[in-house]
């Protein structure tokens, strides 16, 4: 009963920024939270991703995943009575489709995270001059990998995650499960596609080189937001209800 009540009480804290009256300070807490824990998870992470990455801009998969995984935790663990905790325009679309937040609130939170990785990539860039390295290491596409199976990286990927966070969402121990979700698709999967599942941290590694965004760029969007539509869908039918319990 404990653990229930914890959720809800972060479903409410959700739902509490995310309906908030637009300009009010309610919305303003909410969306800045939304910067600071995005800046926050893709600083460790991206920082992970340079310091563990060679010259062929091959990552250790799973020191990134830990370093993404570890921040993820630890700024939902902080921010989550001041946040509603997405980081992910992909948390905030099944937030929005759930009525759990506005429309308008989705959309800026989205920009907000966008705008939190350009900041992210800029700063690392100005501090480590490595602005290509700061592209090929989050979307790169893999020797010998198809467009098609980058794409089915960053879906399945992207599924589990979202899946985990919406099936876990009553669980006290939720952040855990969503951490440790993050850590298995990021190992799994960056070695097919670069792993951002995230359409935020693409976008925002693609702003300092926009002369070199690469042509299959578009995957890192249809990827995520095809999964958190197919999660919108497995909601509605009641098939993530049947799998929690």
């Amino acid at each position: 009963m404990k653990s229930h009540d914890h959720n809800e009480h972060a479903l409410n804290y959700e739902k509490y920024y995310g309906s908030a009256p637009i300009l009010s300070a309610r919305f303003a807490v909410g969306i800045f939270t939304e910067f600071l824990g995005t800046f926050v998870i893709h600083f460790f992470g991206l920082l992970a991703c340079l310091l563990h990455s060679n010259d062929n801009y091959d990552v250790n998969a799973f020191v990134v995943g830990c370093a993404f995984g570890g921040s993820y935790l630890f700024v939902s663990g902080i921010l989550q009575k001041v946040s509603s905790c997405h980081f992910n325009p992909s948390f905030s679309l099944c937030a929005c489709f759930f009525g759990n937040v506005s429309i308008f609130y989705c959309l800026i939170a989205t920009l907000a995270q966008i705008l939190s990785v350009t900041a992210v990539t800029s700063f690392l860039y100005l501090i480590l001059h490595k602005e290509y390295d700061i592209l090929y290491v989050t979307v790169f596409k893999p020797e010998g990998i198809s467009t098609l199976s980058m794409l089915g990286a960053e879906f399945l990927g992207s599924l589990l995650i979202i899946n985990c966070r919406l099936v876990t969402v009553h669980d006290s121990l939720e952040n855990y499960y969503t951490a440790i979700s993050i850590v298995t698709a990021m190992t799994v999967f960056i070695p097919f596609s670069g792993g951002a599942m995230n359409p935020a941290r693409a976008v925002g590694s693609c702003v300092i080189t926009l002369n070199t965004i690469p042509d299959y760029y578009w995957i890192y969007w249809l990827g995520p937001l095809g999964a958190a539509f197919l999660s919108i869908l497995l909601h509605f039918t009641g098939v993530l209800h049947k799998l929690h319990h």
